[in-house]
C-alpha cells in the first residue's frame, strides 16, 4: 500500500472511530462502524434506541468529532477530507435550527456573533472529548485499519466497536500502541 493510502486509511479510521467514541461516551449504543478506504467513506450507525434518545447537542458533538480527531492525529492535515466538511455542515445546520426561534427579531450581526460563539464553544468541547477519549479512538481506529488490509469494505459490529472503545480487547490495545508510535 502506498504511503498516501496509508495516511488516508488512518485518517478515515480515526475519523469514524471518533464519531463512535463520542457517541458511546454519551451512553449511546452502536450498531456498527464502517469504512471504505477506496472511496474515503464511512459511517457510524447507532441502535434504534440510541437514535431516539440522543439530544441535538449530542448530535452536534458526534458530527464534529471526526474533524477533531483528524486535527488531533495530525494538526497539519486539517480540512483535507470532504467528510469533515459535510459533518461540520450537518452540525452547523442543527445549531442554526436550534437557535432560529430564540433569535427571531434580532439583528443579523447579533445572530452571526451568537452562532459563531456557539460553534466555537461546541468545537472546543468536542476537541476536549476527543482528547479525553483518544486511547479508545486509537483502539477502534487500529481495529478498523487492520481489517482494511484484509477487505476493502470494513464493518465492525457495534459490540466489537464497544469492546475496542472500552479496551476489553488486549490485542487491539497492543496494535494501538504500535500505531501511535508510527
Amino acid at each position: 500500500m502506498a504511503e498516501g493510502q496509508t495516511s488516508k486509511l488512518h485518517f478515515l479510521a480515526h475519523h469514524e472511530a471518533s464519531h463512535a467514541a463520542v457517541a458511546f461516551s454519551f451512553g449511546l449504543r452502536l450498531e456498527q462502524v464502517r469504512i471504505e478506504p477506496d472511496d474515503g467513506s464511512g459511517g457510524v450507525t447507532l441502535t434504534a434506541e440510541a437514535l431516539q434518545k440522543r439530544t441535538d447537542m449530542q448530535r452536534v458533538l458526534i458530527a464534529l468529532a471526526g474533524a477533531r480527531a483528524e486535527r488531533y492525529l495530525n494538526p497539519f492535515c486539517v480540512g483535507q477530507w470532504k467528510g469533515s466538511d459535510l459533518d461540520e455542515i450537518r452540525a452547523l445546520n442543527i445549531i442554526a435550527a436550534r437557535l432560529h426561534s430564540r433569535l427571531q427579531g434580532r439583528s443579523q450581526d447579533y445572530i452571526d456573533k451568537i452562532y459563531e460563539r456557539m460553534k466555537s464553544r461546541l468545537a472546543d468541547r468536542c476537541g476536549l472529548i476527543v482528547e479525553e477519549r483518544w486511547p479508545a479512538i486509537q483502539r477502534l481506529a487500529v481495529e478498523l485499519a487492520s481489517r482494511a488490509n484484509v477487505t476493502r469494505w470494513v464493518e465492525v459490529t457495534g459490540e466489537e466497536a464497544e469492546r475496542a472503545l472500552t479496551g476489553e480487547d488486549g490485542q487491539s490495545h497492543n496494535r494501538q500502541n504500535h500505531m501511535r508510535a508510527s
